[in-house]
């Protein structure tokens, strides 16, 4: 670790020090910066997927031996839509991992 002095014998050694001060606040400034673009991107992307043009939002209970096929067939039906589109919107929304695994109580949110 470098230790930058602060206090300064003449005025020559104050003028060497300035430049690199100023390049670690410019440095922390621009981490800062891309720090706050990574996390808003990260925010403003998953309100964008979970927020899909749906005005009927359906909460549904998990029954024994239901699957996510199941509750989907239905809403997919109805909308006129693939199925495999709602299941994935249904496992988006809920968080619910590639292997779809849902438990019987469990409420789903159906967009």
């Amino acid at each position: 670790m470098k230790v930058t002095k602060l206090c300064f014998e003449d005025e020559a050694d104050e003028k060497k020090a300035l430049p690199e001060r100023q390049g670690h606040f410019v440095r922390n400034i621009a981490c800062c910066i891309v720090l706050a673009a990574v996390a808003s991107f990260g925010i403003v992307s998953c309100r964008t997927e979970a927020g899909e043009a749906h005005d009927d939002i359906v909460m549904h209970e998990v029954e024994e031996g239901e699957t996510i096929w199941e509750i989907a067939r239905p809403i997919a039906d109805a909308r006129g839509e693939d199925i495999r589109k709602t299941v994935y919107r249904i496992m988006k929304i809920n968080c619910i991992g590639p292997n779809g695994d849902i438990k019987p109580g469990q409420i789903l949110t159906i967009k």
